[in-house]
C-alpha cells in the first residue's frame, strides 16, 4: 500500500466524519449502540474539524482517505469551546429530531447515568501533565499497513515543535492499547465501562495513555 499523510483539508470533512462513525465502538460502527448518525458525527468530530483543524491530519492509502488523527493542544480550551459553541446545538437537535426517544439511545444514556452514580466513570485528572489530547481511527481493512504509526509520528513531530509538553488519549480496544504502547505511550489508568454492555456483549476496557514530550 502507498501511504501518504497530509494536513486535513475541508474537503476531507465528510470522509473523516464517516470513519469516526464507522469505527466508534472498538473499531466497529456506532450503529451497534446509537441511532442518529449525523448527530454522533458532529459530537465526535465537530470541534476538531471546525475549531482546531490545524491539529488534524489524514492518511491516504492509494489515494483514498483511510484514516485520520485529530488533536487538541489544550483540552481545557477544547471543552470550553465544545460546551459553549457545539453542545447547545447538539442538545437542540437531539430534542428536535426525536433521538431522545430512540431505544438504543435511551439504553446508552441510562447506562452512562448508572455508571456515573456507581463511580464507574471516575478517572484521575491527568490534564496538568498531559494537557493535549488526540483521537485516531483507521478504516477497517486498512489497519496494520502503517498508516496509524505514520499519523502518530506526524502529530508528535508537530506538537513537539509547538512546545506541547504532554499528550494523552483513551482507548477501549486491547489492540489499540498494544499499538499505543509500541508507539511510546505509558499506561496511566485502566478501568471498565458497562454502558456498552449490550452492544459489546459485556463490559469493555478503558485505557488512558500518556506521553511526555520535550519541546
Amino acid at each position: 500500500m502507498n501511504i501518504a499523510v497530509r494536513p486535513y483539508k475541508p474537503a476531507d470533512r465528510e470522509a473523516l466524519r464517516q470513519i469516526a462513525y464507522d469505527t466508534a465502538l472498538m473499531g466497529r460502527s456506532a450503529d451497534a449502540f446509537f441511532q442518529g448518525e449525523e448527530f454522533l458525527k458532529d459530537a465526535l468530530t465537530a470541534y476538531f474539524t471546525d475549531h482546531e483543524p490545524q491539529s488534524a491530519w489524514v492518511a491516504e492509502v492509494d489515494g483514498v482517505v483511510a484514516g485520520y488523527i485529530i488533536g487538541a493542544r489544550d483540552e481545557s480550551r477544547m471543552w470550553k469551546c465544545f460546551l459553549t459553541r457545539i453542545l447547545p446545538g447538539l442538545l437542540a437537535e437531539f430534542l428536535r429530531s426525536g433521538l431522545i426517544f430512540k431505544v438504543s439511545n435511551c439504553r446508552l444514556f441510562k447506562g452512562i447515568i448508572a455508571g456515573w452514580f456507581s463511580g464507574e466513570l471516575h478517572a484521575p485528572d491527568f490534564s496538568a501533565e498531559y494537557p493535549a489530547v488526540l483521537h485516531i481511527n483507521i478504516k477497517d481493512g486498512m489497519r496494520g499497513a502503517g498508516a496509524g504509526t505514520a499519523l502518530i509520528n506526524t502529530l508528535l513531530d508537530v506538537f513537539r515543535r509547538d512546545g506541547v509538553r504532554g499528550l494523552r488519549l483513551a482507548t477501549m480496544s486491547d489492540k489499540g492499547a498494544t499499538f499505543f504502547r509500541k508507539n511510546g505511550f505509558t499506561l496511566l489508568f485502566e478501568g471498565k465501562r458497562s454502558y456498552f454492555n449490550e452492544a459489546a456483549g459485556g463490559k469493555v476496557p478503558l485505557y488512558i495513555f500518556g506521553l511526555k514530550m520535550k519541546p
